[in-house]
């Protein structure tokens, strides 16, 4: 699934699917063998794979500009391994709401998938993707070269909807009730089954030994005006303990773990356990993919619950959010940083501040290790809005971060301004070290535009504070120093400087 939140883990339905089969009866050998010699890279953006492979090595080394592409060639690898033994059929669902990671990954295996035993199924909402949207480029573009095809999935004709309701009650429908659901709902199969659900629970649409009512009058349907109102009066049958449980599921996304959920709803087992129960049997959530974890049944359902809660508790609630994921991951915060960057977001003024700045800049680093460089670029420049312009070295550090994540995704102008601003820092902090570090940088930077006269005034300034002293950043700059004097032609300095 693809989820609306922002500081979602980089390639999540990808780490999901890869989560899935850790968790999953099948043999880890043949998971193993699947992964082979990239199993480091794809361990960057599915970390779980390390706890169940202890023995899989660390990640090579690899320039920024070069990480996030052999990330990509290694999954196609292992997806390529896995379907040997069996056809693969890979869901990804609601797209409308996929991280840039997701749409360039999915974009890079286009093209490689007819070679391979392999079907990639994505499902979106066309009418949240406008031309600005990045999987409107992406479909434009895969499309134009025939590497997908594209099924639009119509509304309900009457008789469809008139199946459905069979389906739903066991029953054949009376026509009077077809017809009445068929125009409220203008066929949408989700919106079909929540007002029956809805007539059910309102107590109108069976008798006594549970049959569709043949005498129903289309009076007694009081069949609600928008979707919304059907999934409120849903909610509204619920007990309020359960709704608040719902609620404070709710600002944990679509997915959930239930025990964070009893902290946050300030809720004990014996009434955990009787909320979801009732949810469950009301067909409002349904057990997730791995033991402890729930989800809403629709996303719609969590958006409803909310919908109907005020600005503060909303920012109450994401609070004791970040408060609960401190406590239960104490031993590993850095796992949930974007968790806790989101909620902490989310807080509003009650929200740590520093914490917040904390949390984006681990949850940037390890966007940038996965290679999911816009998502790091997001969480950097979010940091970058918050912290103290007192804090000059905290600045510096961050720019200089914020600078390698977008050099990564071809925004050469903003970083290399973003690196002269880093720059200043260091130099009025007088931070030699970090000075010949970021000097290198950006002179690599330069050089491979062809900036050579740039290149080599940056040389110079990087290296005035380094002075006499040996070091391994001094003896780049030298070396690029060299290269860019002799690219211009200057062999007798370029000689004397290498």
């Amino acid at each position: 699934h693809c989820v609306e939140m922002s500081g979602t883990p980089p390639y999540l339905p990808y780490v999901e699917i890869i989560e899935e089969v850790i968790s999953s009866p099948r043999s880890p050998a043949a998971l193993r063998e699947a992964l082979g010699d990239v199993a480091a890279e794809i361990a960057r953006i599915a970390p779980a794979l390390r706890r169940a492979f202890p023995d899989i090595p660390p990640p090579i080394e690899l320039p920024a500009e070069l990480a996030r592409r052999y990330v990509w060639n290694s999954f196609s690898e292992f997806m390529g391994r896995a379907a040997q033994r069996q056809p693969l059929l890979l869901v990804l669902e609601d797209l409308h709401w996929a991280g840039e990671s997701t749409v360039l990954l999915t974009e890079y295996l286009a093209p490689l998938l007819p070679d391979m035993p392999v079907l990639v199924l994505g499902t979106y909402r066309d009418d949240e993707v406008d031309l600005n949207h990045p999987l409107a480029r992406v479909i434009g573009q895969l499309g134009r070269r025939r590497l997908m095809e594209q099924v639009s999935l119509h509304r309900l004709s009457f008789d469809g909807v008139r199946a459905m309701l069979r389906a739903l009650a066991g029953q054949p429908a009376p026509e009077q009730l077809a017809q009445v659901i068929d125009r409220e709902t203008e066929g949408n199969p989700f919106f079909v089954e929540e007002v029956y659900l809805h007539l059910v629970e309102s107590g109108v649409l069976l008798d006594q030994l549970g049959q569709l009512r043949a005498d129903l009058r289309l009076e007694e349907v009081s069949v609600p005006e928008s979707i919304r109102l059907v999934l409120g009066q849903r909610l509204g049958h619920l007990a309020a303990s359960t709704r608040e449980v719902l609620i404070a599921a709710g600002v944990f996304g679509r997915v959930f773990a239930t025990e964070l959920v009893g902290e946050v709803a300030d809720a004990d087992s014996d009434a955990l356990v009787e909320a979801f129960d009732e949810a469950e049997r009301a067909r409002l959530v349904a057990p997730g993919r791995v033991p402890g974890e729930l989800m809403f049944s629709h996303e719609l359902i969590r958006q409803t619950l909310l919908s109907g809660v005020s600005a503060v508790k909303r920012e109450r609630l994401h609070l004791r959010a970040s408060e609960a994921i401190s406590r239960r991951y104490s031993d590993d915060l850095e796992a949930h940083a974007a968790d806790l960057a989101y909620h902490l977001s989310n807080a509003g003024n009650a929200g740590d501040r520093a914490s917040l700045v904390r949390y984006l800049m681990v949850a940037g680093d390890r966007a940038f290790d996965a290679a999911a460089f816009n998502d790091s670029v997001g969480h950097f420049e979010h940091a970058l809005a918050l912290i103290p312009v007192s804090d000059e070295l905290g600045r510096a550090e961050l720019l200089e971060r914020l600078a390698m994540a977008l050099r990564s995704v071809g925004r050469w102008e903003d970083a290399l301004r973003t690196m002269n601003e880093a720059l200043d820092h260091y130099e009025a902090l007088g931070r030699a070290a970090d000075i010949g570090r970021l000097g290198w940088a950006m002179v690599y930077q330069l050089t491979w535009n062809g900036q050579l006269v740039e290149a080599v005034a940056v040389c110079r300034r990087a290296m005035a504070p380094l002075g006499d002293t040996a070091s391994a950043d001094k003896a780049r700059l030298l070396s690029a120093l060299g290269r860019a004097l002799s690219a211009s032609g200057d062999y007798p300095t370029a000689v004397a400087t290498f």
